[in-house]
């Protein structure tokens, strides 16, 4: 994490200190991810609960599979916010760093969800599939050119996990002929990968003299998920897709006046 950040800051500490004529702005808006289908494994496990004696999973447990199944994977809204540094360049280029946040949200669903007859069970699986990933992220040397109002940016992209909210399993008690026993049901999702690897694409329209809105798109080429612990159609599709939208403000021009946006 630190050599993460230490390397986002000497690349934007580069560009400030050799710019003759940069731009300091600050973005922000939302975005949504897709997610191709992919097969997910359930299964669940029951073992009875004596609370006066130490728990023993090897003992006295059943594990069934509740299936294999394509998941619905269903679009999710997530936000994301960044400073960006830009120096510009001749005949309108320009390359820039930007250093930010940026959550992938999304959603899934199996038959195994509607097709359980045990109200308690599917109750429970309804907690699974709700998925917050938000990242820190970096643009290290994204490359721009403008024509008049119109702005074209590109380039690679590192993010680094700083928060994740998803249920990868649940439990709970339930009495069976004066017995108390505990039953969980897990899916194969699997740990999340810390560091993915993507690239960039959009486009900045001025609006005003310092606002300007950002449409973009990024693809992850990276797995959201570990291969180990990780079932593998999960691993293999896990790559998402986003479309964000936001506005952006141009604090300044450092090194120079500020710049005369076209209107």
């Amino acid at each position: 994490m630190r050599k993460f950040l230490l390397l986002a800051a000497l690349i934007s500490g580069t560009l400030v200190s050799n710019a003759q004529k940069y731009q300091l702005s600050v973005q922000a808006g939302g975005n949504t991810s897709f997610i191709s289908k992919f097969d997910n494994e359930y299964t669940s496990a029951q073992r009875p609960l004596n609370p006066y004696e130490f728990l023993d999973m090897a003992e006295g447990h059943s594990v069934s599979s509740i299936g294999i199944d394509k998941t619905k994977t269903e679009n999710r809204i997530g936000f994301f916010a960044d400073v960006q540094i830009e120096r510009q360049l001749r005949n309108n280029w320009g390359i820039s760093a930007l250093l930010g946040v940026n959550q992938v949200a999304y959603g899934y669903e199996t038959p195994a969800f509607v097709i359980t007859t045990d109200q308690t069970l599917k109750n429970a699986l309804s907690k699974i599939g709700d998925v917050k990933l938000t990242y820190l992220t970096t643009r290290l040397a994204n490359i721009s050119k403008k024509w008049d109002r119109l702005t074209l940016t590109g380039g690679p992209e590192l993010s680094y996990l700083v928060s994740k909210k998803y249920v990868s399993a649940v439990s709970w008690q339930t009495i069976q002929n004066e017995k108390q026993y505990l039953s969980i049901a897990g899916d194969g999702k699997g740990d999340v990968n810390k560091l993915l690897i993507g690239a960039t694409l959009g486009l900045r329209y001025n609006v005003g003299k310092n606002f300007y809105v950002r449409l973009g798109g990024q693809k992850i080429f990276s797995s959201l998920y570990k291969k180990e612990g990780t079932h593998e159609d999960v691993y293999k599709k896990s790559r998402p897709l986003q479309a964000e939208l936001g506005l952006g403000f141009r604090i300044t021009g450092i090194g120079g006046r500020t710049p005369r946006i076209a209107e």
